[in-house]
């Protein structure tokens, strides 16, 4: 087994457990992503050497940009650390799957309500958002150390 898959395996705690506290409480805890953020910029140059930095880079940049837009901040740090492990399309993979959620959750907003991807603000606002963004990261990440 290389280091990055063994990197990638080890990776699949973190983002399980991430992945069950967003479905459960719409929030993920900080001792689980800044550890992770903070490894993955040493974890990106060991792994990938300076190009791998400029992705990292890349990614945080995007995902720090798409913050007012909705986009968490969880979901941004560990979206920098999966560009670090596994590349950009990692994230990719993940971004469109939230894309594909959201879309689903409009057509069926019913059924996204149930699965607590439609919620109401206290404001009265419905909000879209996709517990699990890092279950389907997971998911990809095993599927590359599978394919590794």
């Amino acid at each position: 087994m290389s280091a990055q898959s063994a990197i990638l395996l080890v990776s699949l705690i973190p983002l399980g457990v991430a992945a069950w506290q967003d479905v459960h409480t719409r929030h993920v805890s900080n001792w689980i992503t800044l550890p992770l953020f903070f490894l993955a910029w040493p974890l990106a140059r060991w792994l990938h050497g300076w190009e791998g930095v400029i992705v990292t880079g890349v990614v945080f940049l995007i995902t720090f940009l798409a913050m007012p837009l909705g986009f968490g901040a969880a979901d941004g740090k560990l979206a920098v650390y999966l560009a670090a492990v596994g590349g950009a399309i990692l994230v990719l993979l993940g971004l469109v799957f939230n894309l594909l959620m959201l879309v689903l959750a409009r057509l069926f907003p019913e059924r996204a309500r149930r699965l607590a991807i439609l919620h109401e603000e206290e404001d009265g606002r419905h909000i879209a958002g996709i517990p699990g963004f890092f279950l389907a990261a997971a998911v990809f990440l095993f599927v590359e150390v599978v394919t590794l």
